[in-house]
């Protein structure tokens, strides 16, 4: 999201969106992004946009699974401040994905096995449109520009229920200080109010 204060966010941002921004102009602009030097052709083959990427997705996977759960498994077992995208996202919130990894259990081996699963299929899904947007400049534009309203609607999103959030505890903060002075006016009347003999 387009949060713009938040160095965590816009890396996020920056790290998403380059590189389709990057694989955009390479295809539609070849000529002026490389000085003719590539030509990207009028065709991609689906075993170019979408096996050959998951083919190194997979060996990516399994690099990491090795760190994580072979070389460094029991630094990591032994330091749990040291978080691996398997253990934050089990531990984090209550959403679909927490779910989904914590339904064969929460041990480490578990989540990590239904991750790797859950991402697998989440990196075929969005390989899938690869040669449409290859084809087609107006889809590809398209999918940038959803892109890019969806960062700016979670952006906008973050900052108003922000905004709203910080609104409502500074008039609460005054409702409770303004009840506090009434409520030490009234004692201070109270005490100064003379009190008949019986």
């Amino acid at each position: 999201s387009m949060v713009f204060h938040s160095l965590d966010r816009l890396t996020t941002v920056a790290v998403h969106a380059f590189p389709p921004l990057v694989v955009y102009i390479l295809r539609w602009f070849p000529q002026e992004a490389t000085s003719g030097e590539l030509d990207p052709g009028d065709s991609i083959s689906w075993f170019r946009a979408i096996i050959l990427p998951l083919l190194v997705y997979v060996y990516w996977q399994l690099c990491f699974y090795l760190k994580t759960q072979v070389v460094d498994f029991s630094r990591l077992q032994g330091d749990k401040n040291l978080w691996t995208s398997a253990r934050w996202l089990s531990s984090q919130g209550g959403g679909v994905i927490k779910k989904v990894v914590n339904a064969r259990g929460p041990t480490e081996r578990k989540v990590n096995h239904t991750l790797m699963g859950v991402q697998l299929l989440y990196t075929f899904l969005t390989l899938l449109p690869v040669p449409l947007l290859y084809m087609s400049r107006a889809a590809h534009t398209i999918y940038l520009l959803f892109f890019a309203c969806v960062c700016i609607h979670n952006g906008a999103s973050f900052y108003f229920t922000s905004f709203a959030r910080n609104y409502l505890e500074q008039v609460k903060r005054r409702a409770r200080t303004e009840v506090a002075e009434v409520d030490a006016s009234s004692q201070m009347a109270d005490a100064d109010k003379p009190t008949s003999p019986k």
